[in-house]
């Protein structure tokens, strides 16, 4: 190989070197713009979540401490009336039991919106609250196991709950479950907690909910673990029940 050829072959390589690394540079901007877009939109997603989470806060609070006491009151001054006609006292008592459930269901409503355990005592406390609710009013027997105290961050807690609180919900609403088990499994060597919501249904096929319009609700449990930094993954099938499983680091 003479000087010219030389020459041309030191060249090449320069040009083939200098192409890699402006490929090398286009492609690692490319991760870090994606990286910094993906970061802004959990940032976002979190903000808004604590949005909403504040406007439970407030509407619970005034269910709570305003329309709670104000439904007691009246109760308590139509407890009152001393009715003679049996007609009227009837219903006097049909009224006093519509008070009753009203109370009743401002109390359910503002647990639903923000759950005082969940916050005092914890994720674990919370959920075991929620399902003896769920039991109360089915026949689905409910089991919550724990293998640790689930200490996590205030809004990371909460985002958890939410996730398992409409898993199990709509378990209850679409399998037609006899058992649904809860289990929390946390990793502290990896800082990672498996959350995982298993019932006996019917079943479902899982892609097929997906592809067609029908996965809305599991788009959204999906969305709010990516929020939290981790993944959703659903086992099912017709007819052998499902398992929906919550990885979130913590």
């Amino acid at each position: 190989m003479d000087a010219t050829e030389t020459t041309i072959y030191h060249s090449v390589i320069i040009a083939c070197i200098l192409i890699g690394c402006i490929f090398l540079l286009f492609f690692l901007a490319v991760i870090r713009q994606q990286r910094e877009i993906l970061s802004l939109r959990r940032e976002h997603a979190v903000a808004e979540i604590k949005g909403v989470e504040r406007d439970r806060a407030r509407i619970a609070g005034d269910l709570h401490d305003d329309l709670g006491p104000l439904l007691s009151s009246l109760k308590m001054r139509v407890s009152s009336f001393d009715l003679q006609n049996e007609a009227d006292a009837e219903e006097l008592a049909r009224v006093k039991r519509l008070f009753d459930a009203a109370i009743q269901r401002i109390r359910e409503i503002s647990f639903n919106l923000v759950p005082n355990t969940l916050i005092k005592k914890g994720l674990v406390k919370g959920l075991r609250e929620y399902v003896g609710l769920l039991t109360a009013e089915s026949n689905i027997d409910f089991t919550v196991k724990a293998n640790s105290v689930i200490v996590t961050d205030e809004v990371i807690t909460v985002n958890i709950y939410r996730l398992l609180q409409e898993t199990v919900y709509n378990a209850v609403k679409h399998s037609q479950a006899t058992k649904i088990e809860v289990e929390l499994t946390i990793n502290h060597h990896t800082n990672v907690l498996e959350c995982k919501v298993t019932d006996d249904g019917v079943g479902f096929d899982y892609k097929k909910q997906l592809t067609e319009n029908r996965g809305i609700g599991l788009r959204s449990l999906n969305n709010r673990a990516l929020v939290s930094g981790g993944r959703m993954v659903v086992k099912s099938s017709p007819g052998k029940g499902t398992t929906t499983t919550f990885i979130i680091p913590v």
